[in-house]
């Protein structure tokens, strides 16, 4: 239910990169790396965190796209008009109002798609250690609580 890339590209970010709305807020230009096809940047607790995203061809795609489309006045990927980087309060209502509009009501938040994050790599992986590192826990027992066991469980019996 979004057409804009800017939008997308929030989404995926939060989805693929597993980022949190605190982190998406203060996201650089200059933290994509278009030929390593990396993100590096600050995550909550002020450590550097160099990502190899996931669908790394879908973000980067999008991010050329929209920075060929959009005015910046600073280095801040998301931006106001002024050029600092969106309140948490604006990300959070902007995250909220595409959930809505795709008719989602059940519990969605923008934290959401971290804990989908979550489960989908270790769906895929079936490695609590990477989805560890991958989110930037210092402790795999909070990844635990990340991992929706529900979906687990249908994926399990799906396999046998």
């Amino acid at each position: 239910k979004t057409f804009r890339t800017k939008e997308r590209l929030m989404l995926y970010l939060l989805y693929y990169g597993g980022l949190r709305l605190s982190e998406l807020c203060f996201l650089k230009i200059s933290n994509f790396d278009r030929e390593a096809k990396i993100l590096t940047f600050t995550r909550k607790g002020g450590s550097v965190h160099t990502l190899v995203i996931q669908k790394e061809e879908i973000i980067f795609r999008n991010f050329d796209f929209y920075l060929s489309q959009a005015k910046f006045q600073s280095d801040f990927l998301f931006q106001n008009k002024m050029g600092r980087p969106y309140s948490l309060k604006t990300f959070y209502n902007q995250i909220m109002k595409i959930i809505n509009r795709a008719d989602i009501t059940a519990g969605v938040s923008p934290h959401s798609f971290r804990k989908a994050c979550a489960t989908n790599l270790y769906i895929r992986t079936k490695d609590l250690l990477y989805v560890r590192d991958y989110l930037n826990h210092s402790d795999a027992k909070v990844t635990q609580t990340y991992i929706d066991k529900a979906t687990l469980s249908k994926n399990t019996k799906r396999l046998h």
